[in-house]
C-alpha cells in the first residue's frame, strides 16, 4: 500500500487513535490535521475512534467515523518513560522479559490491576476492535491504514490483531510514535526490551508489514538505539497567521504570558504556584504582565498561592467584569475553536515541561505557538529547548531556563525587548508553516498522492 503509482481515484485512509474521545483536545486535533493532509493527498479519510465519542460531533468532522475501540491509554502499560511495565511482553501481554522475580512481580502487578486496565485484556478489546474496524472497512490495495498514536504496548495489541486478520491481500500499516523510551540519554534495560518487544511485534505480524514513524529526530534516534528503525516525520500542527498585536498596544499594556493546556506533571503542574508567587510582585501586580491558565475549579488551590486567590476570585467572577485581575482563568474544556482563538491571544507562551519527560517528546502546544509567531520560555535539555537552537539559539524567537527561578529575569529581558523577540518569532514562523502540515507529515511517510481527479472531489 506504500508503491509509488496510485491509480485508483476511490483510495481512502484510515486513522486509528483510541484515546480519541471527545470534540477537543490534541489527539482529535492530530488526528483532523492528519486527515487534512489525507484529503490534499486525495484520500478520503475514515476515523476510528474510542467507543466513548460522541457520534453527534462526527459531522463537524466532515468524514466517516467509527467509534470501536473500548480501551484508551495504553500506554500506561508501555516501557517507555511515560509507562509502568518493568519487564517484555508478548502475544496477550505475557511478561516474557528480564529476570524470573521480575516476570513474576509484573504478573502479581497484573492481576491486582483494575479489570479495565487490566494488559491482557486491554490488549483483546483493542484487537478485537482493530478487527472489527478491519472486517468492516474492507481494505483494498490501495488503501491507508495509519495508527496516530503507537507505543509498544499498542504494537503488541495491533500484531495481536493482525496474526488473527486472514486475507489474501496482506495489510500494510503505518504508526506513529510519540513518547520517550528513556532520559538522560541512558538506555535502560526497560529501553532495550521495549525495542525488543516492538520489532518481535513487527516480525509477528507478517506477511502483514508495520512502517514506523517518531515525530522527534531525538526520538528516531532513541528508537535506532534499542533496534528500532522508525524514521522522522513532523508533527502537524494547524496553520495560522500570526497577528501583531504587541502595535497595537500602548507600553502601558501587560503582555500576556499564556501557559496553555491542562496542568498535568509532566506538564509543570506542581510548579505552578512557586512561579506565581515568584513574579506576583515584580510583575502581575505592577500589571507588566497578565498570567492565562486553564484551571478545573475543582483543583485551583493547589495551583494559585493564596496572595493571589483574590485575583483568582475576580478573574472567575463573571460580575465583576470591570475589574482587571492579573490572572485570565480559562475553562478546562474547552472546545477546539475557542482553545485556538485563546491560543491566539498570547504575547509569551510558557513551558514548565518536565525535560526528562519531554527529552525527546515533540510537544503540539509549543509547536502552535511557533507558528503563530509567540515568543517562547522553554526548559532547557529536552525537545523545545532543541527547537530554540534551530531557530537561532537562546533570545532568538524566545529563551531556555535551567530552574524556575531563572524565568523571573528572562521575563524582565522579553519586556524590555519584546517588539524585535516579536518580529523574529513571526519571521521564522514562516518556516514553520511549511513544515508542520498534514499534507507534509503524510508526504514525509511516503505515502502516494492519488490522482488529481480524486483529490478535487474529496
Amino acid at each position: 500500500m506504500h508503491s509509488s503509482t496510485n491509480q485508483n481515484s476511490g483510495a481512502r485512509m484510515l486513522l486509528i487513535d483510541e484515546n480519541i474521545r471527545d470534540s477537543g483536545g490534541h489527539y482529535l486535533e492530530l488526528a483532523q490535521l492528519l486527515m487534512q493532509g489525507a484529503k490534499q493527498h486525495g484520500y478520503r479519510p475514515t476515523l476510528a475512534t474510542n467507543q466513548s465519542f460522541d457520534q453527534g460531533k462526527a459531522s463537524e468532522l466532515h468524514c466517516d467515523i467509527r467509534s470501536v475501540f473500548e480501551p484508551r491509554r495504553m500506554n500506561a502499560w508501555s516501557l517507555g518513560v511515560d509507562g509502568n511495565s518493568l519487564v517484555q511482553r508478548a502475544g496477550m501481554a505475557r511478561p516474557v522479559g528480564a529476570s524470573f522475580p521480575l516476570r513474576a512481580s509484573q504478573q502479581v502487578r497484573d492481576a491486582l490491576s483494575r479489570r479495565q486496565r487490566n494488559p491482557q485484556r486491554m490488549i483483546q478489546q483493542w484487537s478485537d476492535g482493530f478487527l472489527k474496524l478491519i472486517n468492516d472497512w474492507k481494505p483494498e490495495a490501495a488503501d491507508q491504514i495509519l495508527v496516530n498514536t503507537a507505543d509498544d504496548f499498542v504494537m503488541l495489541a495491533l500484531s495481536n490483531a493482525l496474526q488473527q486478520y486472514k486475507s489474501s491481500t496482506p495489510l500494510s500499516v503505518s504508526a506513529i510514535f510519540h513518547f520517550a523510551l528513556f532520559a538522560s540519554n541512558k538506555i535502560t534495560r526497560r529501553a532495550r526490551e521495549f525495542g525488543q518487544q516492538v520489532n518481535a511485534a513487527v516480525q509477528a505480524s507478517q506477511p502483514h508489514s508495520i512502517s514506523l514513524f517518531a515525530t522527534t529526530h531525538s526520538l528516531s534516534s532513541q528508537l535506532e538505539a534499542v533496534g528500532v528503525d522508525a524514521a522522522p516525520v513532523p508533527y502537524p500542527t494547524r496553520s495560522r497567521q500570526s497577528v501583531m498585536r504587541h502595535e497595537k498596544r500602548n507600553a502601558e499594556q501587560p503582555l500576556k504570558i499564556l501557559m496553555a493546556g491542562m496542568p498535568r506533571a509532566e506538564k509543570g503542574r506542581d510548579k505552578i504556584a512557586t512561579l506565581l508567587s515568584a513574579i506576583h510582585r515584580p510583575f502581575l501586580a505592577d500589571n507588566q504582565y497578565r498570567f492565562s491558565l486553564q484551571v478545573r475549579p475543582d483543583t485551583w488551590k493547589r495551583l494559585i498561592p493564596s496572595e493571589l486567590h483574590p485575583a483568582y476570585h475576580a478573574a472567575v467572577d463573571r460580575h465583576s467584569a470591570d475589574t482587571v485581575s492579573p490572572l485570565e482563568i480559562v475553562s478546562s474544556d474547552l472546545p477546539g475553536q475557542e482553545y485556538h482563538q485563546w491560543l491566539g491571544t498570547a504575547d509569551v507562551g510558557l513551558f514548565l515541561y518536565d525535560p526528562v519527560r519531554y527529552e525527546a517528546r515533540c510537544s503540539g502546544v509549543l509547536l502552535e505557538m511557533m507558528v503563530a509567531g509567540v515568543p517562547v520560555v522553554v526548559p532547557e535539555k529536552c525537545w523545545l529547548d532543541d527547537q530554540l537552537q534551530v531557530a537561532g539559539g537562546d533570545g532568538a524567537i524566545g529563551y531556555r531556563y535551567r530552574t524556575i527561578d531563572q524565568i523571573p529575569s528572562l521575563l524582565q529581558r522579553i519586556r524590555g525587548d519584546y517588539v524585535a523577540l516579536r518580529d523574529r518569532s513571526q519571521r521564522y514562523a514562516d518556516v514553520m508553516r511549511k513544515r508542520h502540515t498534514g499534507a507534509n507529515t503524510i508526504k514525509q511517510m511516503g505515502m502516494p498522492v492519488v490522482n488529481a481527479q480524486h483529490r478535487m472531489a474529496s
